[in-house]
């Protein structure tokens, strides 16, 4: 009766309240006895776990120490419980089964429920009959012999004094012998080989209208022993490449007789360019096989046309290479065998050259080169000015035969960015560079006999001189074999931030760090002997100067203070450490 139902009664039948209250009350405390029984009954602790020993006769090996002891949750059944146990049997023997406790025990079943600690019991039989081995054997590509395939050997079992049943395996290519069944020996030695031939394969070529150079002997067949080379060359059709067999042929002989269909295909050229390039006419053209770059060269020039803000007056496609800007230079004879990349690489040609045909003088008026160039190979000297004031002149590729850069030959070009100095200069003037702000890379080739370059700085061959700088650097990382920095070598550096000079420097060249306005250069030898003027700039121009001359303490060290204040800069920027 529920609580709505005892209120709606109790004022009529009051002599039924407290038996009914004292009923709940005897059956609340039969509830919480028996909790406290089944509390009681749990195990070790209250534990909901039991432990599974795991024991086996003597032909029984259990593999893994660790599972010879188990904890699993009372009342698992063994179906749960026996896939955490791995076991192995000595030969000529398996599991026979599971029991309790020890080998005369009641069976364990998959439905064998544990609630208690047990043990659990291996038990092996003796496998009936004799073993006898089958061995299969392989004829080899080259000879008619038989190699033993190992990895196919199968041991089987049989009762003494009966046949074997061996059974030939399938292998594609194949085709076995016949063979005999043999008497099975009760000392297990019994061995049944069987050997399998190597089939002759006919392969018949489709060539749509191609043909094989030399014809085969055969007509359009070749037979062969499976896995052996198939004798034949790709075969050829006028203006087509061989783009290869339909099915796929390998090549040797496949396991089975078949017939291959030529597929002929005309090589694809895809015309890229560079920024001066319009890129909605480039393309794919289509040419014949073995064409040659003189063949299709006009045809691929037809896609490559330049934008309207490079003048067909100043630039010109100059050379084509496979892929990229980087890639091979295409000449006339280079053949197209297969689908290829080719790369206009375009250039200015309004270049300034010399009667001599060797020395390239300042660009004409009103025709300053932008971009990306290229200077003629045979030019040996860049001559003064050549590319002064080239604002949008960016990349630089100078020939290997250039010999010498004069006074200020690329000086105000604010977008270059990256020179490589050839083998061959021997010369560069000190102005060559000035006011380039974004040039942040300099290299020298390592054939070069007169310069070195080491993290964008150049030096004299025997690292002893630093030369100059790359006017975008920010720190100077200068060598420790330098002892003399020539003349202007930082001179204009405004982005410079930080020079350390080497130990041994003796000579620090005029107007070497004139006008580097955010520099702050430590010196940390003593042996430095010479100042030029003005190398750190002019007192009475203080957006001349450098930041801070670093000089250490100590009386060694004064003459250095000397000499930096002899060379006009300002003494409230030298600062002793």
């Amino acid at each position: 009766m529920d609580q709505n139902h005892i209120f709606a009664h109790s004022a009529a039948k009051r002599t039924y309240r407290l038996p009914q209250m004292k009923h709940i009350f005897f059956s609340v405390l039969m509830l919480t006895v028996s909790a406290v029984m089944f509390l009681s009954c749990r195990g070790h602790g209250g534990s909901n776990v039991i432990t599974i020993k795991v024991e086996g006769d003597q032909y029984i090996t259990i593999k893994k120490p660790e599972t010879k002891s188990l904890t699993v949750a009372r009342g698992s059944k063994w179906a749960a419980i026996k896939g955490k146990i791995e076991i192995s049997c000595y030969d000529d023997y398996d599991l026979s089964g599971w029991k309790l406790n020890n080998a005369s025990g009641t069976a364990v079943t998959d439905e064998t429920v544990f609630n208690n600690d047990s043990v659990v019991f291996a038990v092996s039989a003796k496998k009936p009959g004799k073993k006898y081995y089958v061995h299969h054997l392989l004829q080899n590509v080259n000879d008619d012999n038989y190699t033993h395939n190992t990895q196919d050997d199968q041991t089987l079992r049989g009762d003494v004094g009966t046949d074997t049943k061996a059974a030939a395996n399938s292998y594609p290519g194949f085709t076995a012998q016949s063979f005999d069944q043999k008497k099975i020996a009760a000392d297990n030695t019994t061995v049944v080989e069987i050997k399998y031939d190597r089939n002759n394969i006919t392969l018949t070529f489709e060539l749509d209208e191609g043909s094989f150079v030399p014809p085969l002997p055969s007509g359009n067949t070749v037979t062969g022993r499976f896995g052996k080379d198939i004798p034949i060359t790709a075969p050829v059709k006028t203006d087509y490449i061989f783009a290869g067999w339909q099915p796929t042929l390998g090549t040797t002989f496949p396991p089975e007789d078949g017939t291959y269909t030529a597929q002929w295909t005309k090589p694809k050229l895809t015309i890229q360019g560079d920024e001066r390039i319009k890129a909605d006419t480039l393309g794919t053209i289509e040419v014949n096989g073995n064409a040659t770059w003189a063949d299709v060269e006009a045809q691929a020039t037809t896609k490559a046309i330049l934008k309207d803000d490079w003048p067909a007056a100043d630039y010109e496609i100059y050379e084509w290479r496979l892929n990229d800007r980087n890639g091979e230079k295409l000449d006339v004879t280079y053949t197209f065998t297969k689908d290829t990349t080719v790369y206009a690489v375009t250039n200015y040609k309004s270049f300034n050259i010399a009667a001599d045909g060797k020395t390239l003088d300042a660009y004409p008026h009103g025709k300053a080169p932008k971009g990306s160039i290229i200077i003629p190979e045979n030019i040996t000297v860049i001559d003064s000015n050549a590319f002064a004031g080239a604002a949008e002149l960016s990349n630089v590729i100078l020939p290997e035969k250039l010999e010498e850069i004069r006074e200020n030959a690329f000086s105000g070009c604010t977008e270059l960015k990256a020179i490589d100095i050839p083998a061959k200069v021997t010369k560069i003037d000190k102005t060559a560079f000035t006011e380039c702000p974004k040039l942040a890379t300099f290299t020298v080739h390592a054939d070069n006999t007169i310069y070195h370059a080491e993290g964008n700085i150049i030096y004299s061959k025997d690292k002893k001189k630093l030369v100059w700088a790359a006017p975008a650097l920010k720190e100077a990382n200068i060598l420790d074999s330098v002892i003399e920095i020539e003349d202007y070598a930082f001179r204009g550096y405004s982005n410079l931030e930080a020079v350390k000079l080497p130990r041994g420097l003796k000579t620090i060249g005029e107007e070497a760090f004139l006008g580097c306005t955010a520099s702050v250069i430590t010196i940390v030898g003593n042996e430095l002997t010479t100042i030029g003027n003005n190398a750190f700039g002019h007192k009475d121009h203080s957006e001349t100067c450098c930041k801070k001359i670093r000089i250490p303490q100590g009386a060694e060290f004064d003459n250095i203070v000397t000499k930096v204040k002899a060379v006009n800069y300002p003494e409230g920027r030298i600062e002793r450490y």
